[in-house]
């Protein structure tokens, strides 16, 4: 299913054939869930796995971000910060695994991976 420079892969949207190009880039779309293990399907999960905890909020402020916001906005951004590092690096990870592998490109999914490595062996 496209929507429009976008593919949408279970829930999330993604670039597959192609990148949105914007000021001479060509910027290429991908959702780290797609690009972790079943066991590895949160934030804190990878986190953990990439030794970078993830900052923890009450509840009251993950219902209201907008709040949180304007209540706090230094620890908005830190916790903003926290969570693209963590995606981040494992988005390097990924990379410097597929690199390793012959795969000259970010996949769009670990399943996109074995793929392109299954087509290279």
């Amino acid at each position: 299913m496209k929507a429009g420079k976008l593919d949408i892969i279970g829930k999330s949207y993604v670039s597959v054939k192609g990148g949105i190009k914007t000021k001479g880039y060509n910027i290429y779309i991908r959702d780290t869930m797609l690009l972790a293990s079943a066991a590895a399907q949160s934030l804190k999960a990878l986190g953990s796995m990439h030794g970078i905890a993830k900052l923890e909020l009450d509840e009251a402020s993950y219902l209201d971000m907008g709040l949180f916001l304007k209540k706090e906005p230094e620890k908005y951004k830190d916790y903003a910060l926290n969570d693209s590092e963590i995606v981040l690096a494992h988005g390097v990870f990924v990379l410097d695994f597929a690199l390793k592998m012959g795969v000259s490109k970010m996949p769009c999914s670990l399943g996109s991976l074995s793929r392109l490595c299954l087509k290279r062996y």
